[in-house]
């Protein structure tokens, strides 16, 4: 996976998509990874997805999102839900890097962000599930 541009897609679907938690981030990251892949038979980040029983899932998301938040490329807070565990949200600490993007990369990102930007985490989970 390459880093330099992870970092630079979840700062940009944060940017562009406030009030992300971390369902919501990982679904728009794999709608972006996929929607790129079908487009161009490539991904935009590298990484690697794993299936689990809501959809797909970045593989080792805790640790890269560790490390974006130990670099200082975002911030993290714990939102408390009510009846719920509380939901990690990410707060973009830096303005995304768009040069470090192709063209058909931010292409792709602006789509899904305007298309999915708008849902929640639980909304992109069906979508997803249902896909």
């Amino acid at each position: 996976m390459d880093q330099n541009k992870f970092a630079n897609v979840v700062l940009y679907l944060l940017e562009q998509c406030p009030d992300s938690g971390s369902t919501k981030l990982l679904k728009l990251l794999y709608l972006a990874d996929s929607e790129h892949y079908r487009q161009h038979l490539r991904s935009i980040t590298g990484a690697r997805y794993v299936a689990l029983e809501r959809g797909p899932v970045l593989d080792r998301y805790r640790d890269h999102f560790a490390s974006l938040e130990a670099t200082g490329v975002v911030g993290k807070t714990m939102v408390p839900i009510h009846g719920q565990n509380p939901m990690d949200k990410y707060t973009p600490r830096q303005h995304p890097d768009t040069d470090a993007l192709e063209d058909t990369e931010r292409v792709v990102l602006a789509d899904v962000c305007k298309k999915h930007g708008h849902r929640t985490g639980k909304e992109l989970t069906a979508i997803l599930h249902r896909d």
